[in-house]
């Protein structure tokens, strides 16, 4: 149920469910297989519902009556071996999302009353569905108790569908690879390389990203004290490069 704000007395009521089921097995030979579906349901808020205008210096946003709920459906397919030094596994997996909710911005047709000009407004909408689906590969190696190595590979389509309607779509992928070990028996050093490639996104495209983590951690006093230091994108790589 949604409540609008005070001074709108009109109240919105939404039946709400979010089933999930998860499925797994495993061999005596350590092969993991899973499978899970789940469905989310999302409400407009009082805010996107509500008729009065809210503004700013040169603008105004308001609520749409007509929105309508969101879904959202994930489904997930793996398998995995384990090792003794490590493991190796296959996931396949899909989401499709319809009447998703975004802003969308116009102009005034006429002058607007409170401001005195014709300005800019802004109006949430149910704009149309997109989807997902890929296929991931992860890897793990795990030599010794003082090395871990593991990687993550990620290739996927992001496609969305507009209410014109407009179709668009992008093959995508990601690589992350990341290392733990230890160091004099005390230090844990962290690392993280990550690539993304451009992606497709609701409203803009956004361009390929790369960055690098680290970290190093360090236990005292047998293990009763520990001190983390970590870096976020050590190389300052992971800038957004020509969003549009």
């Amino acid at each position: 149920e949604t409540i609008l704000p005070s001074g709108d007395d009109t109240a919105f009521n939404y039946l709400t469910y979010n089933p999930s089921i998860h499925l797994s097995y495993r061999t005596a030979s350590m092969h993991n297989y899973k499978l899970n579906y789940s469905l989310r349901m999302r409400n407009p808020s009082g805010s996107q519902l509500t008729t009065f205008k809210t503004y700013t210096e040169d603008s105004y946003s308001t609520g749409n009556r007509n929105l309508t709920q969101s879904y959202t459906h994930n489904a997930e397919a793996g398998w995995t071996k384990f090792y003794n030094t490590g493991s190796i596994g296959i996931e396949a997996y899909g989401r499709l999302s319809t009447g998703e909710i975004d802003e969308l911005t116009d102009v005034t047709d006429d002058v607007d009353p409170f401001i005195g000009r014709i300005i800019n407004y802004s109006t949430p909408y149910n704009i149309g569905s997109s989807w997902r689906y890929g296929a991931s590969l992860n890897a793990t190696y795990r030599p010794s108790g003082f090395l871990n190595i593991r990687l993550y590979a990620n290739l996927y389509d992001y496609g969305k569908l507009g209410q014109d309607p407009v179709k668009d779509d992008k093959w995508s992928y990601s690589i992350r690879l990341n290392m733990w070990t230890k160091v004099f028996n005390k230090y844990q050093i962290h690392a993280s390389a990550n690539y993304s490639s451009p992606t497709l996104g609701l409203m803009s495209t956004r361009s390929a990203r790369y960055w690098v983590n680290c970290g190093v951690r360090a236990d005292f006093f047998n293990r009763k004290l520990s001190a983390f230091v970590n870096v976020q994108d050590i190389f300052n790589w992971g800038k957004k490069i020509g969003n549009s």
